[in-house]
């Protein structure tokens, strides 16, 4: 898993392709698929054209669900050291 924090919901384009590049690298594989929230920076024109012009399936999950949020909760706090 990887994680970037982004200051402004702009830069998430570029932070995707830097962990995308990342990813293969590390895995020797190619991105098939990565899910996200239904989060408006993740569906720009810009961002829909790029997976869709390199076979990439974006999968979203429901907003604000159980799962969801104790996954994010796990992670911050392991990222401050606190879990």
């Amino acid at each position: 898993m990887w994680l970037e924090l982004l200051k402004t919901k702009d830069e998430a384009f570029v932070i995707f392709k830097k962990i995308k590049v990342a990813a293969e690298l590390e895995s020797g594989c190619q991105m098939k698929a990565f899910r996200t929230n239904c989060g408006g920076e993740f569906s720009s024109g810009i961002f829909v054209t790029f997976c869709r012009e390199n076979e990439i399936k974006h999968n979203t999950t429901t907003p604000y669900t159980l799962p969801w949020w104790s996954v994010v909760i796990r992670v911050l706090l392991r990222w401050r050291g606190a879990y």
